[in-house]
């Protein structure tokens, strides 16, 4: 008996755009067609077998505003794969069982997000125990400058789980402490 899991409709999105992505962009019509070709009963209109775009462009919106995982929008109708989109399209994929081509990793320059952590302009500044703004911060875990609150204590969370699974105690404590001075403890975010 196999083990049913729930995966979200932003998740879904998530992995056809990596899946349909070409060096981590994606049209919105490549991204519609994609949708409903692998989930056809989730993203058709009302039973029917025709793709609810107004569905999908407000999945995509909730992937770019509220996750950080995508940048662009419907308007210039090209979105681009965050590094935070492409680790949450690989964990539905894992969960789903898809197997993702090495070949398009590479094409995207899908890399080890605690290497890049490690090499940016926050992390040096933690190191100097520097002040740290949020747009550095943001920065460092792969997110454009305007990313929100909420963007960016999600995008630390998957980075901190990284870093312990990892062992990697410096990049831990790097988390705690851009939670600590950017007051993201507790705080849902905005």
């Amino acid at each position: 008996m196999t083990r049913q899991t729930k995966i979200s409709d932003n998740d879904r999105l998530m992995l056809c755009s990596l899946l349909r992505s070409e060096d981590g962009r994606i049209k919105l019509a490549d991204l519609v067609d994609e949708c409903i070709r692998r989930f056809p009963e989730d993203f058709a209109y009302r039973g029917t077998p025709f793709p609810d775009t107004g569905k999908v462009e407000k999945r995509a919106w909730s992937c770019r505003t509220d996750k950080g995982w995508l940048a662009g929008s419907s308007a210039d109708g090209l979105y681009v794969l965050t590094p935070a989109g492409v680790d949450a399209a690989m964990r539905v994929a894992a969960r789903l069982g898809v197997r993702v081509p090495d070949s398009l990793l590479r094409q995207i320059g899908f890399t080890d997000r605690v290497s890049l952590v490690v090499q940016s302009r926050a992390f040096a500044a933690y190191l100097d125990n520097g002040d740290l703004a949020s747009v550095l911060v943001a920065e460092a875990v792969g997110l454009p400058p305007e990313a929100t609150r909420r963007q960016v204590k999600q995008a630390l969370r998957g980075l901190l789980g990284e870093a312990k699974m990892k062992g990697v105690t410096p990049v831990v404590n790097f988390v705690n402490y851009c939670e600590e001075k950017l007051n993201l403890k507790g705080d849902p975010g905005k």
